[in-house]
């Protein structure tokens, strides 16, 4: 089941991308660059954790074998644009490289209730979960 877009889990995961911004630019600063690359980072990465789960879909209940594959190759993607764009978004000047890096490493922690949401089985009316 994929969490509807403004469920109580994707609230707390965009809430959690706030609070993770602002710990990013309390350690790294507020300068221009830096905060571009911290709202790129943060915004690139959660939507990119959203398309791994679009793409596992029924893979975590019916095949958790692909699930994990598609969560591993999406991780050495995420370290493959990790220093990409680092490297481009330092040579360019567009935005600050590590600032970018921590917005999406961030990000992919600020994802982790949608994640919980998506995986947790469904509970048959009337039972209680427990």
């Amino acid at each position: 089941m994929t969490p509807r877009l403004l469920s109580p889990s994707v609230a707390a995961s965009i809430l959690l991308l706030f609070v993770a911004g602002a710990g990013i630019a309390s350690v790294l600063g507020t300068s221009e660059p830096v905060l571009r690359g911290i709202v790129a980072g943060l915004a690139l990465g959660w939507v990119g954790s959203a398309g791994e789960l679009r793409i596992m879909g029924r893979s975590l209940r019916d095949d958790l074998p692909r699930a994990m594959r598609v969560l591993t190759g999406g991780f050495a993607l995420r370290l493959g644009v990790i220093v990409l764009s680092m490297t481009w978004l330092e040579k360019s000047g567009l935005a600050d490289g590590a600032a970018f890096s921590a917005g999406l490493v961030g990000a992919f922690f600020c994802f982790l209730p949608v994640l919980a949401a998506a995986t947790r089985a469904p509970v048959p009316n009337g039972e209680a979960r427990g």
